[in-house]
């Protein structure tokens, strides 16, 4: 389906930090690997993107991420 997309923005973290936040929300280990199993794998996901956001990090850079993103597009808009 990306190759129909004008573009695609894979949001991202590493694979432990995945499984920790899904067990954080109340998952249990087994079905939170079991969810990370299902899915395209980052590395897979990330060779498709045309921007990526890298959570790995602090909420905050995240959302510096976000908004450089949010600019650079409006701005490509105009």
């Amino acid at each position: 389906m990306h190759k129909r997309l004008d573009g695609l923005v894979v949001v991202w973290c590493r694979g432990e930090q995945q499984f920790e936040r899904l067990v954080a929300r109340g998952l249990a280990e087994s079905e939170a690997r079991r969810r990370i199993s299902l899915q395209m794998p980052s590395n897979e996901k990330l060779k498709h993107a045309t921007y990526t956001i890298d959570t790995s990090g602090t909420t905050e850079d995240t959302q510096e991420q976000v908004a450089a993103l949010a600019e650079k597009l409006r701005a490509a808009q105009n």
